[in-house]
C-alpha cells in the first residue's frame, strides 16, 4: 500500500504518514479552497488523465460536486441531448472563474445547481456528477465520472497537485501547478514529492 507524507502549514514534513486509502475529506474549505468531491481519496486525486492536463474521477452518478474556490459561474449548461458524435463532448457543464485567476471546468454532470453569473463560495455544491453512457447530458463518456480541468495564466494546469495539496491541508496557488506530468503515457510525476519540493521553497 502506498504511503504519503503529510505536511504542516509551513510545508515541512511533520514526521507522520498515512496510507492513501485512509484519507478522505469533505468539501470544507481550507485556506479558501475545497476539494471538488466529498470523500476524494489521494489515489483518485493523483490519477493521470488520458489526453491533456485534467483529471477524471470515476464514481457513481449523482455524487455532489463542489466549487473549489470562490468565484463567478461563467457557464452553467444543462444538456438534454444524448451524445451522438455531433453534440458537446463535455455534456452538462459548469465553469467557474475563480477569484484566484483560474477557470475551473466540471463536465458530464447529471444535474446543474447554479446559474450563469451566480457567485459561489468554496465548498458550495454546484451540481451532481454523471457520465452514464447514453444518458442525457452525459457527453462523450465510457462510464460515470467527473471530468475536471483548470486553466490559468494562458495555459492548462494539472489539477492533481492542487487537489492533493487541499487534501493534505496546505493548498498551493493553482497558478503554480505545472501543465505536464499528469497525462497518461507521459513521464509520470510523484505529486507527493513535487508538493514537498514546492512547499519547502522560500
Amino acid at each position: 500500500m502506498k504511503v504519503v507524507s503529510l505536511y504542516d502549514r509551513h510545508g515541512l514534513g511533520i514526521g507522520r504518514s498515512c496510507p492513501i486509502s485512509a484519507v478522505a475529506v469533505s468539501a470544507i474549505p481550507i485556506a479558501g479552497y475545497a476539494p471538488p468531491l466529498n470523500g476524494l481519496s489521494l489515489a483518485q486525486a493523483t490519477h493521470s488523465h488520458h489526453e491533456y492536463p485534467a483529471i477524471d474521477v470515476g464514481l457513481s452518478s449523482g455524487t455532489p460536486t463542489f466549487a473549489m474556490v470562490e468565484g463567478t459561474v461563467a457557464v452553467a449548461f444543462k444538456s438534454i441531448a444524448v451524445f451522438d458524435g455531433s453534440t458537446g463532448r463535455c455534456g452538462s457543464t459548469v465553469t467557474i472563474d475563480g477569484v484566484d485567476g483560474v477557470r475551473y471546468t466540471y463536465c458530464h454532470l447529471s444535474a446543474v445547481s447554479v446559474q450563469t453569473e451566480q457567485s459561489v463560495v468554496a465548498g458550495q455544491q454546484i451540481g451532481l456528477t454523471g457520465g452514464e453512457p447514453g444518458s442525457p447530458g452525459a457527453g462523450n463518456t465510457t462510464g460515470p465520472h467527473l471530468h475536471f480541468s483548470m486553466n490559468g495564466g494562458g495555459r492548462s494546469l494539472c489539477p492533481q497537485p492542487v487537489i492533493l495539496s487541499i487534501l493534505l491541508g496546505t493548498p498551493i496557488n493553482p497558478l503554480a501547478a505545472p501543465g505536464t506530468g499528469c497525462i497518461s503515457g507521459g513521464a509520470p510525476t510523484d505529486w507527493d514529492q513535487w508538493l514537498y519540493e514546492h512547499l519547502r521553497m522560500p
